[in-house]
């Protein structure tokens, strides 16, 4: 991990030049402000130093501590259940109280970093980028559309009794809070800080997830990698961004550092078809489908071929050969429909609803089983007084629409078309045009993972690490799109 952490730290320091928050010194005339990295000369070179050495004293002490926490919470949390509350049944889970307790903690820092970011000629709202901002502004007009809608809509009702009204705000507010502490949480430990901790937490998410695997077993009587942050149908998309970041960590560094990144990536997207989720052979087929678009053309593709061919022979044998891969051959499952036809008759008997939803928690009350305000159904099939349906909608597609709303699914599409234009983006520019490319082309094939279970608003967990790699990768605007994809130790510091 110090390796890890000494060449993260080597990385922030050679690509710190014009992103950190500092006041920047004026372009000479010679260069150019079209973005493009120019071969300095010895004289400029010699005047990047103090710049330079500036940007090695960037990560203050207290960045540092809320660097080494977020590794700390991420690995962590693959042993920890951040759902269960204090007591039992409870109202406020660990996972509001550890994100309240960081949002507040790190306002003050994350102030000082907008600022700073001020002072040095930002324009005011210019720390997030324009899909930053769609991103935090869309999700949160969903979260108060939600929030209001669950205290004006009538009360759950389901076979066991009327589910008291907070076991309906709590998730809103919970789903919120969680996006809010991250996006604070990253722009106070800064350009520098990102850079270094965010990989280092990777690193630490898959090698924790790898180490509870066998604890989880037991419980969840299934050999499908699973962990504290989720079950097997959902933390494939945690391990998927972790791989993606590691990957893309490996691709800006070199020497055994690299190979460490790289290998750990490689581990994640083990793990990921280790789930034995339908979900995750989504994702993955469609981000290897998407890199390869990427690097069609340029030279870098000789060796997908046959990593595809091996990975295509290995699946159809574990396929024939162990039954818990079996599953992978049935797409269909009666419960679900089932869901699906009790919430489209649901908000079809109601015309308004179409528009603006049933209301947050009324149709799917999955917070008070988590909460063991209720003992959950050995079926997971609820009675309500709309039907018989799961306690989750099991597609966050489905749950927007059917309790918030065409207004609120619109606003999603709008989050989901986002992400994609990002990806498309990088494939245009290429591969090795922009130093996450990996990560955005998986952030956007996880929007396809949405259909097949609940995410960002409930397992907020896996929502955590989601938020984190999504602002990380995309949100701030003092992420470079075109730093080189490889620094080597001897390259001199590009101009940006």
């Amino acid at each position: 991990m110090a390796a890890v952490h000494g060449g993260v730290g080597e990385l922030s320091r050679k690509t710190a030049g014009s992103r950190s928050g500092r006041p920047q010194h004026p372009l000479a005339p010679e260069q150019t402000t079209a973005n493009q990295a120019v071969s300095p000369s010895r004289a400029e070179t010699s005047a990047q130093s103090p710049l330079t050495s500036s940007a090695r004293r960037s990560i203050t002490t207290w960045q540092h501590v809320l660097g080494w926490s977020l590794v700390l919470l991420m690995t962590g949390a693959q042993f920890v259940d951040l759902r269960h509350g204090i007591t039992r049944p409870w109202v406020v889970s660990a996972q509001l109280l550890v994100c309240g307790a960081a949002l507040l903690v790190a306002a003050p820092a994350a102030h000082r970093q907008v600022r700073v970011r001020r002072q040095a000629g930002t324009p005011r709202g210019g720390v997030l980028t324009r899909t930053g901002w769609i991103l935090c502004g869309g999700f949160t007009l969903i979260e108060a559309w939600a929030l209001v809608s669950s205290l004006v809509a009538p009360q759950a009702v389901i076979k066991q009794g009327v589910v008291p009204r907070v076991y309906q705000v709590m998730p809103v507010v919970t789903g919120w809070v969680t996006m809010a502490a991250v996006l604070v949480v990253l722009l106070a430990i800064g350009q520098q800080g990102r850079t270094r901790y965010v990989p280092l937490a990777a690193v630490g998410l898959l090698l924790g997830a790898l180490a509870d695997w066998p604890v989880q077993v037991p419980i969840h009587r299934s050999m499908r990698v699973a962990s504290g942050m989720g079950g097997s149908a959902v933390i494939h998309v945690a391990l998927a961004l972790a791989a993606a970041v590691a990957i893309d960590a490996g691709r800006r560094t070199t020497g055994r550092v690299r190979v460490l990144f790289l290998g750990t990536g490689a581990l994640g997207a083990m793990l990921m078809v280790l789930t034995v989720s339908r979900a995750a052979v989504v994702v993955l087929l469609v981000t290897c489908l998407l890199i390869v678009i990427g690097m069609w053309g340029r030279g870098h593709v000789r060796w997908l071929g046959p990593a595809i061919v091996v990975f295509a022979l290995t699946m159809v044998i574990a396929i024939c050969t162990v039954p818990t891969f079996q599953r992978l051959l049935r797409w269909q499952s009666s419960r679900r429909l089932e869901t699906i036809h009790v919430g489209w008759n649901a908000v079809r008997s109601h015309p308004l609803a179409i528009l603006t939803g049933l209301g947050s928690g009324t149709l799917f009350p999955w917070y008070a089983f988590d909460s063991k305000l209720i003992p959950a159904p050995g079926s997971g099939m609820v009675v309500s007084r709309y039907g018989t349906a799961l306690s989750s909608a099991h597609s966050l597609y489905l749950e927007v629409f059917v309790e918030l709303g065409a207004f609120m699914l619109v606003v999603l599409a709008l989050v989901v078309v986002a992400l994609w234009w990002c990806a498309v983006g990088t494939l245009r520019r290429g591969m090795t045009g922009h130093c996450h490319a990996v990560t955005i082309l998986v952030l956007a094939a996880t929007t396809l993972a949405w259909a097949f279970d609940t995410y960002l608003v409930k397992g907020f967990s896996v929502a955590m690490w989601w938020w984190t790699v999504a602002f990380f990768a995309l949100g701030f605007t003092d992420t470079t799109a075109s730093q080189p994809a490889v620094i080597s130790e001897s390259s001199p510091e590009p101009h940006f």
